[in-house]
């Protein structure tokens, strides 16, 4: 936020010093206000894309941790071993 603050400063500034527009507190205080709205809408389009990557990873864990168990057996003596099993896929 200091960023913007600082560039619409430095545009009103150089608008003063070259007599190029109209210097005004109501263009620096607008733009301070946009830069903020700006900001606080990006950290929002962030935080929803984070969240839902973390979803994606969490449904990608779970197929891959529910197949892993299906692909293995227990038998009557505790021992795991693993049934081999043949995936077709359908062309």
């Amino acid at each position: 936020m200091l960023i913007g603050f600082c560039f619409s400063f430095s545009i009103e500034m150089l608008q003063f010093f070259l007599g190029t527009g109209i210097t005004d507190i109501d263009d620096l205080i607008f733009n301070t206000i946009g830069t903020m709205i700006g900001l606080i809408g990006f950290m929002i389009c962030k935080k929803i894309s984070e969240l839902y990557s973390m979803r994606k990873r969490e449904k990608k864990y779970r197929l891959t941790k529910c197949q892993s168990i299906q692909k293995k057996e227990i038998n009557c003596c505790g021992k795991i071993y693993v049934k081999k099993t043949s995936y077709r896929t359908s062309t």
